[in-house]
């Protein structure tokens, strides 16, 4: 029954994204990994669980979002969707850390994975079937390609023979390949090679410790240097405001979200400030930031980046607490890969049209990290 309702769940949720009842019908379908999320939960196996500075810090994140959410902020755009739309960004973001947490406190996760594997291998395929056919438009290639980082680690689980492995494995780069996501095909290569170290790495706390170390230096160093480098009158404004635009045009969107970040770098612009509302001065209406760290920085500024990274090294290090568990072991390589997609992507918090992709990925993480005393890591994965 579960595999029937993550197909079903997933065929709405593919639907929806090409039509336009997008907010209400998405409001949906989170509610129903809600349902599961709750499903058999308790509090007290969740505060037995998770470590207390994880738990604070992701609850911290939760007040802070709120703390920092512009209620007075109601742009033209809102007029479209009207208050759905409102409802839609007052939940989008603190509900990816409020289904990690609920998943962490059920007392069997059976029916959670059954759910999850349906629903992520039904969601990436049925997207890229109908992004073929060309059904009621094309949604963005980014969102499709992105769903398949999640399906890598939840193959491996639901999958034990190496043949079937390769199967999936092959078929999800040809299709990667088809999309030409550079990022995601990138992202799953980088799964493997870490997958084949993963006895290497977890053998050593030191080695683990120093990869979470430099896994978050670079994505905290990454828009700082951006941050510099787009000041006037630089080498790198000549270099890169160009008509070559670098990477996609990414270049000239990060200069643009680095100058809007610095009006109130502290603290940012509101956690719905979303940068679809902004006049951007080198591309008129600026769809997307493609980086979900300067949008964390546009958002909520330097305050939350630092929560942010902080719960993502925390996360990470929590893994090794668990790290003869083997779905462990998958998860800590997803958010590593994930945190890289999120470079130059909206993955992992924000993104308001790709929230359902983000779903997945913390409902998947929070899956692969729920640790039942019995299970260990499988000397034949």
């Amino acid at each position: 029954m579960n595999y029937l309702i993550g197909f079903l769940v997933a065929l709405e949720a593919s639907l929806l994204l090409l039509d336009q009842t997008f907010y209400w019908r998405s409001i949906i379908t989170i509610s129903i990994f809600l349902f599961y999320a709750l499903n058999t939960f308790e509090y007290k196996r969740l505060r037995s669980k998770l470590p207390n500075y994880l738990f604070i810090v992701l609850c911290f994140f939760l007040i802070y979002f709120y703390l920092n959410y512009d209620y007075a902020f109601f742009p033209e755009f809102y007029s479209r969707w009207g208050i759905t739309q409102q409802i839609y960004y007052f939940f989008s973001t603190p509900i990816l850390i409020l289904i990690f947490l609920l998943i962490q406190g059920i007392r069997d996760n059976k029916n959670i994975f059954e759910f999850i594997f349906s629903f992520t291998m039904s969601f990436a395929f049925l997207g890229f079937l109908l992004n073929v056919a060309n059904f009621h438009g094309t949604e963005n290639e980014n969102f499709l390609a992105v769903r398949f980082i999640a399906l890598i680690p939840l193959c491996f689980i639901f999958f034990k023979s190496f043949i079937a492995r390769l199967i999936i494995f092959s078929t999800i780069i040809a299709i990667i390949d088809y999309y030409n996501s550079r990022a995601i095909i990138v992202a799953i290569l980088f799964f493997i090679f870490l997958y084949s170290l993963r006895s290497i790495i977890f053998s050593s706390k030191k080695l683990f410790t120093l990869i979470n170390l430099s896994a978050c230096l670079a994505l905290t160093l990454f828009p700082a240097l951006f941050l510099f480098a787009f000041q006037d009158d630089t080498f790198l404004t000549g270099l890169f405001l160009t008509d070559g635009k670098g990477v996609d045009g990414r270049f000239l969107i990060w200069a643009e979200i680095l100058l809007r970040a610095q009006e109130n770098f502290l603290f940012g612009h509101g956690s719905n400030h979303d940068t679809l509302y902004y006049e951007s001065r080198f591309f008129g209406r600026n769809l997307s930031s493609h980086n979900m760290l300067l949008e964390t920085i546009f958002r909520l500024g330097l305050v939350g980046y630092f929560i942010m990274i902080s719960t993502l090294f925390l996360i990470l290090n929590y893994c090794y607490e668990n790290k003869e568990t083997y779905s462990v072991q998958l998860g800590w390589i997803l958010l590593i890969c994930s945190m890289f997609v999120a470079s130059l992507y909206e993955n992992i918090f924000f993104d308001g049209s790709g929230i359902l992709n983000n779903i997945v990925l913390w409902f998947t993480l929070g899956t692969l990290l729920w640790v039942d005393g019995n299970e260990k890591a499988s000397s034949t994965s």
